[in-house]
């Protein structure tokens, strides 16, 4: 019981100095663990198979050890969510991804050498060792997480049964049947006074639940290790989303306070925002240059589209595109677009699947228009009806919107007001959560969508 209040004491100083970890951070702390312990490794073992150390460039060890980091979690070897029905087909997947992006380092490696022969030529069959050294640690890491999996206790939701069907219709598939109870209590002491003690967090569905006793109900929390959090709490430290319906108060208060009193991660996001496009927009002005040409001789038509969006406060800006659509597709009103829409140029449905029509967005980026990172402006049109159907909706124009957001990066493109709605969860999560670190997360995610092509 004292160390229990010890460490909540402990939390309660480090969140007062800004000292505890984001939400986001938290579920994918021993992902870092392990990329920092594989990073390490590449490194330890580039750099032993060298018999000069001396002669070795910093910078080529940083940029592969870089290229190193970023591929690997690109491909997919850090992912954080089982995806196969087993630890050994995961392991086996593992393997043929190390494979691969060894080979693509290797390569790199090479064209390092061609193009830079000045720099000593270092450590070759050291590749083998750190393949097979990382492959391990990355196995250790699924046998772990996936043991731990096993013994995680039940959820249990309690309410009335209407609340607990739409909480877990948010929830879709994070939920399982096996570690998931649902308990129809009228009052939250009852669960303790029950028969069921497996369990390691407790869903409050039902707004405004009884307390018959608090200090029965802390202490009982204490005793078990027992977590108890409103609907919208659970989806914010568990989904990393908070469906629009479930907003509190309280939200709406620390949006507030962000607005009047952060002042200085607006400015340094500002900066951020201004250096970084400029960077991009230099970097990325070939590949715009040769899409531009392929967009006139495929239809004679003009190159940039042109589109009113709703920005911050509900203002409206101009967004510049890259025309991927057949000239005037939207005479007759604003339409989503989908996976095989007929409207969509040959040139456009290449150039949407890496998202490179969004480039010039850059410029409105520059202008101070956009952010970087924020959620996607969408069309005053389709707002009108969006506005309508789902609550809360306007609450993401309390931030500029950005070229790319939270709710790309884990959501497919949205062409329904339900796909609006979810979209709109991720985005209240990213305004309830936002720092420098995690625009830095959503910048990775969105390089690594844009190398799996996968837009439409």
């Amino acid at each position: 019981m004292k160390s229990k209040i010890n460490y909540t004491l402990r939390e309660n100083i480090a969140n007062y100095f800004g000292l505890s970890l984001p939400i986001w951070i938290q579920s994918r702390k021993s992902l870092l663990i392990f990329y920092f312990l594989d990073l390490a490794i590449f490194i330890f073992f580039y750099l032993s198979n060298s018999t000069k150390i001396n002669s070795i460039d910093n910078l080529k060890v940083f940029t592969l050890s870089l290229s190193w980091g970023l591929l690997s979690y690109i491909f997919g070897r850090y992912s954080k969510e089982s995806k196969y029905p087993n630890a050994f087909i995961e392991i086996y997947y593992l393997l043929l991804k190390t494979i691969f992006v060894l080979i693509l380092v290797y390569i790199f490696d090479k064209i390092i050498l061609i193009f830079l022969p000045y720099l000593f030529p270092i450590g070759r069959n050291s590749f083998l060792f750190i393949g097979l050294s990382s492959a391990i640690i990355q196995s250790l890491r699924l046998i772990i997480i996936n043991s731990l999996n096993k013994k995680n206790k039940s959820i249990f939701i309690i309410g009335k049964e209407d609340d607990i069907r739409i909480f877990k219709k948010q929830s879709k598939n994070f939920l399982t049947n096996k570690n998931t109870k649902i308990i129809k209590l009228n009052c939250i002491n009852d669960l303790f006074s029950s028969k069921e003690k497996d369990f390691k967090t407790v869903v409050i569905a039902t707004e405004g639940m009884k307390f018959d006793n608090t200090e029965f109900l802390i202490n009982e929390t204490f005793k078990n290790n027992v977590e108890i959090l409103n609907k919208s709490e659970w989806f914010e430290k568990y989904v990393h989303k908070i469906p629009s319906q479930f907003i509190t108060l309280n939200f709406i208060n620390y949006s507030n306070k962000y607005l009047n009193s952060n002042k200085i991660h607006i400015r340094i996001k500002r900066m951020a925002d201004v250096f970084l496009s400029l960077i991009l927009l230099f970097l990325t002005f070939p590949i715009i240059f040769i899409v531009a040409i392929l967009i006139k001789l495929e239809d004679n038509g003009p190159v940039f589209y042109n589109q009113v969006r709703t920005g911050l406060f509900e203002q409206p800006i101009i967004i510049r595109k890259l025309r991927s659509m057949k000239i005037d597709s939207e005479n007759n009103g604003a339409v989503w677009a989908n996976k095989n829409d007929k409207r969509i140029t040959k040139v456009g449905r290449l150039i949407r699947k890496a998202r490179i029509d969004e480039l010039p967005q850059l410029i409105n980026v520059l202008i101070g228009d956009m952010s970087l990172i924020g959620p996607r402006p969408e069309r005053p049109q389709l707002e009108e009806e969006l506005n309508e159907k789902i609550p809360n909706y306007k609450l993401r124009h309390i931030i500029k919107p950005g070229l790319s957001g939270w709710a790309q990066v884990n959501f497919p493109y949205g062409s329904s007001i339900s796909d609006s709605s979810e979209k709109l969860s991720y985005d209240l999560f990213y305004i309830q959560n936002k720092s420098i670190w995690l625009d830095l997360l959503i910048f990775i995610q969105t390089i690594k969508l844009i190398f799996k092509m996968k837009g439409y």
